[in-house]
């Protein structure tokens, strides 16, 4: 397991507090530097669709979120990718125009059950 700094630990609580005093490019500042701490490009997408949304930044958290949706599913990680898509469509279930994310996700998961068996 590997040992986080007491910097590290630090930087997070400074990136939460910047979010609650509406610090924006503070904040988004601050994740970009702990962005490259974080292994998984998917759930680093993730993280930044959710600071974007917190700020009002939809559209571009939506792109976020789709990017992480693709990640995930790319990776075969099938149930990760369900539940941030089904995130999606609940903030903007208005629209058709995250529908390839279904397929891609149906196609990952045939693909999961197919390796299964």
């Amino acid at each position: 397991m590997k040992k986080i700094s007491e910097k590290h630990i630090l930087a997070w609580f400074t990136l939460a507090e910047c979010v609650a005093r509406n610090e924006k490019e503070r904040a988004l500042g601050m994740y970009k530097l702990l962005s490259h701490s974080i292994e998984d490009p998917a759930y680093s997408a993730l993280l930044e669709a959710d600071l974007r949304l917190s700020f009002g930044d939809t559209q571009y958290a939506y792109e976020k979120y789709a990017q992480a949706v693709q990640l995930y599913a790319q990776s075969g990680r099938v149930q990760q990718a369900q539940g941030v898509y089904d995130h999606l469509h609940q903030l903007d279930n208005h629209t058709d125009r995250y529908e390839w994310l279904m397929q891609e996700l149906t196609l990952a998961s045939s693909a999961t059950n197919n390796y299964k068996r």
